[in-house]
């Protein structure tokens, strides 16, 4: 797990620095008065709204696994707490991969515009590609963290983890 969520925060760290530069030097430059050339086309609020969106959510991703990291590894943290905040880490990571990947469409939609379409054609396949990636390789693995961290187990009497991660979670 630790690995795991130090190669997640790698990845975390660059998404949000990528979607802090691109906040910075939005597409189509700005004007003399410092505005956005563009920002009267609704993609470039799309664009703003998901670039947002992504950098937000790869910050939360980048805490919770940076809160992983620097856990106390006590037994009783390795039964909900530490499974729980991996869990919601990499659900934002996720989130975080596909709001940045949302934002560039738009940006790409705004440097090329309607005028050239078949650009957008290879960027949609690539992204269902990624898509289909993600739900193949990482869902499972977010399934398999939250039925093994919530679900019932044969150490333990029914309802007894979920009171237990109660107990845990009034603790924090």
């Amino acid at each position: 797990m630790k690995d795991t969520a130090s190669s997640c925060t790698i990845i975390a760290s660059i998404i949000a620095t990528v979607a802090f530069a691109a906040a910075l030097q939005v597409p189509g430059g700005n004007n003399n008065n410092g505005l956005p050339n563009l920002n009267q086309q609704s993609a470039f609020t799309i664009f703003g709204i998901f670039n947002e969106c992504a950098l937000f959510s790869s910050i939360a991703s980048l805490l919770l696994f940076l809160s992983v990291l620097s856990s106390r590894y006590a037994e009783e943290d390795f039964l909900v707490i530490l499974p729980s905040k991996f869990t919601l880490g990499l659900a934002w990571l996720i989130l975080s991969i596909l709001f940045t990947l949302t934002a560039f469409s738009a940006a790409l939609y705004l440097v090329f515009g309607e005028n050239k379409v078949w650009i957008h054609i290879p960027a949609v396949v690539i992204l269902g590609f990624i898509l289909v990636s993600l739900r193949t390789f990482q869902f499972p693995l977010i399934k398999d963290l939250i039925k093994s961290t919530y679900g019932s187990a044969i150490f333990y009497k029914k309802g007894h983890r979920i009171s237990n991660w109660l107990d845990i979670k009034k603790r924090l």
